[in-house]
């Protein structure tokens, strides 16, 4: 909170100067307004600490799952605690030191050479550009303990396992950055002969909750504090509410009670006798996919790298048939010929050079569902074994 306190945009919004004073931490950061995700990218330069250096800090961008995309920025002691954070939830599923950890990623993990060296907590990448048949190869070659990333990736990765006359035995699968379906888990666990564990997490906050290996209740992490609240955000103890998140980790550019746009509720307290709030059903994005003229169909995360491509506006993607995708945009400047290209070169890539168009249209405003959520991706169709 004194982080927070000295920078521009929090001193600007709360009226107040200096650290928390004596009061109760809790009811202090309850007092502070409700962090939202437009005045975080109006404000950005203003959210940062100034007793940080711009040449000191990591930048990062959310994938703009919401129409509109978040930059952040890191020092080094947040990038450090986000790599242990990363290393204790992975070990909370069973994963240990030796354990060779495989993601299917659009953005390749960069190993730390000391942890190379010493041959710990091996951590390998594959491409999400990649065809799923040639992951598969890789995945067969490779041998890794834990598989990992995205629910649809996992999805299409289990229809092949399946179909395979001897199929990928593992230690565990672990999933994140969408809604974990039932359907889902039950078909990869099968597959894999293995457990299938869900983190939830935040490009801008870190880790949120995990699931323990007892009771798969997903638990708060320490890093972090959730509230949920209603749509007068107003505290629910009950009921299904707006996820509101506290990074503890975040001091160069303080998140202090973020909502994140997902939904969740509270669940009962879990027996492993970790005693963490534990969070219910989370309303979060679910995996999409995408379905292409050869009949096959890839999963639609490639869509998060549209959010390092300089000058994108809010926008939308929506599939109307096999052969054509639609990039709607909202923005009076229109769209510069370099950002075209590179929206173009990047469904060319993800769609596996198949012959498939893609439109632009400018429109006025993005169009939010009832939930008052913008979707960044409307798929053709919602494939059955994800329900």
């Amino acid at each position: 909170m004194a982080a927070a306190y000295r920078t521009n945009a929090y001193r600007r919004r709360d009226g107040r100067r200096g650290g928390a004073g004596t009061r109760d931490v809790f009811s202090c950061l309850q007092s502070i307004p409700i962090l939202e995700r437009d005045f975080v990218i109006t404000n950005n330069a203003d959210m940062l600490d100034p007793a940080y250096g711009a040449a000191k800090l990591t930048n990062a961008a959310t994938s703009g799952s919401s129409g509109n995309t978040v930059k952040i920025s890191m020092d080094r002691n947040n990038q450090a605690w986000r790599i242990a954070t990363g290393f204790a939830v992975t070990t909370e599923f069973g994963r240990s030191p030796k354990d060779l950890l495989v993601e299917i990623t659009s953005r390749p993990h960069v190993q730390s050479p000391l942890l190379a060296a010493a041959g710990v907590f091996r951590h390998e990448s594959l491409s999400l550009f990649e065809r799923e048949e040639s992951n598969y190869s890789r995945i067969r070659e490779m041998k890794p303990d834990i598989l990992g990333r995205h629910p649809s990736t996992m999805a299409l990765m289990a229809e092949i396992n399946d179909k395979a006359g001897r199929p990928v035995a593992l230690k565990a699968v672990y999933c994140t950055g969408e809604q974990l379906c039932p359907g889902t888990r039950k078909a990869v666990s099968s597959s894999f002969s293995c457990p299938v564990f869900n983190h939830y997490g935040t490009t801008e906050t870190g880790s949120v909750a995990f699931e323990c290996p007892e009771e798969h209740s997903l638990h708060v992490h320490p890093s972090s504090i959730v509230e949920i609240v209603s749509d007068q955000d107003k505290p629910l103890q009950k009921g299904v509410g707006e996820v509101i998140v506290t990074s503890l980790e975040s001091l160069a550019m303080p998140f202090l009670r973020y909502r994140v746009g997902d939904r969740a509720c509270w669940g009962e307290d879990c027996p492993c006798g970790r005693g963490l709030p534990v969070l219910g059903r989370i309303e979060g994005r679910s995996g999409d996919f995408l379905h292409l003229p050869s009949g096959n169909k890839i999963a639609a995360r490639f869509l998060d790298l549209i959010a390092y491509i300089d000058g994108i506006p809010r926008h939308q993607v929506e599939q109307k048939s096999e052969n054509l995708i639609v990039f709607r945009y909202a923005s009076s400047a229109g769209l510069h010929a370099k950002a075209r290209e590179r929206v173009i070169e990047l469904f060319r890539r993800g769609c596996r050079n198949e012959n498939v168009s893609v439109e632009f249209e400018q429109v006025d405003c993005i169009r939010k569902e009832s939930s008052g959520k913008t979707r960044q991706f409307i798929p053709l169709c919602r494939p059955n074994h994800l329900k």
